[in-house]
Parts: C-alpha cells; structure tokens; sequence
C-alpha cells in the first residue's frame, strides 16, 4: 500500500498567503503606533522648548526687575523730566507692548574702572501670524517674541525717545 507522505511536509499556498496577510496587517499596526509616537514626541519637545524659553525669559525680565531701583522725585521736579524713569507704551490687547526702565544688574567685574553698573532696558513684545499654526490648529494662531534691548551707557536724559526695536 501506498501512502502520501509529501502531503503533510509542507504549507498549502493559501496557509502562507493567510500568513503574509497576518504579517503584512500586524506590521502595518506597528508601523502607525511608531508614527503617532514620534508625532506626540515631537508635539511633547516643541512644548518642553517652549516652556524653557519662557521660563529663560522670564528669569531675565525678573532679574533686570530685581535690579530696578524706585527714586523720590524731588520736590517741583516734572516726574517725566526725571532721567530714573519706568515707562510703558503700546497698546495691545493684554496691555502695553513696550516697557523702558533703568536697572543696575550688570556685574562689576565686567565695567571699567569708572565705568556705572546702570542701564537703560527696554523690552518689545511683538506678534506675527504662524501660518504653520493656522494650517494645523493646533496651536494659537499668533506668535508672540519677547525682545530685549540694553544700552552700554549708563541712562542720562529722560527726553530721549523710546528705543526702537531695530537699534543696536
């Protein structure tokens, strides 16, 4: 009698279809989990960047903050006439988008010998629209940068105009 033994050694060609198929879905599932891992990853270090921006920033309006110093005017002084003078200009939709004041935060070791450790600053706060934001919606539709200005000299005259945000 005869038997048919190479019947059992093998696959059938729909077993090792099927089996592609399986393999070819599963990777597939695989493949999207990876893609939306490094879409989240990417979201999660934008954000993380941003954050620490922010926060360098904020470090450094507080210390030019820290360093302000308030002056008594002296009696039948115009306070705007004073040459120790915070200031704020602009109007935007929070408030002013300008701000000039003087502040003694630069170290000594830095200044010549009869150099002064005062300085005029000025910050700017300007917005322009992100388009590549506008295109997601993810995130607002504007962008804000924070710019600071500081003056080499020590601050002299109260009449002189605002900083522009262009100069040196």
């Amino acid at each position: 009698m005869r038997t048919v033994a190479s019947r059992d050694a093998g696959f059938t060609l729909i077993e090792v279809i099927g089996a592609f198929f399986m393999t070819t879905v599963v990777l597939f599932m695989v493949m999207g989990i990876f893609s939306e891992n490094g879409r989240q990853r990417s979201v999660a270090t934008e954000k993380i960047r941003v954050a620490t921006t922010a926060a360098a920033a904020l470090d450094l309006v507080a210390q030019d903050l820290e360093g302000a110093l308030f002056v008594q005017k002296p009696e039948g002084v115009d306070p705007n006439r004073h040459p120790w003078l915070f200031r704020a200009e602009g109007v935007g939709e929070l408030g002013a988008t300008r701000i000039h004041f003087q502040t003694q935060n630069v170290s000594r070791g830095n200044l010549g010998e009869h150099a002064s450790t005062w300085v005029d600053v000025a910050y700017f706060l300007t917005e322009e629209e992100d388009e590549e934001a506008l295109a997601t919606g993810f995130f607002a539709s504007s962008r804000y940068t924070l710019w600071r200005w500081r003056s080499s000299r020590p601050p002299s005259d109260s009449t002189r105009p605002f900083p522009d945000a262009d100069e040196p």
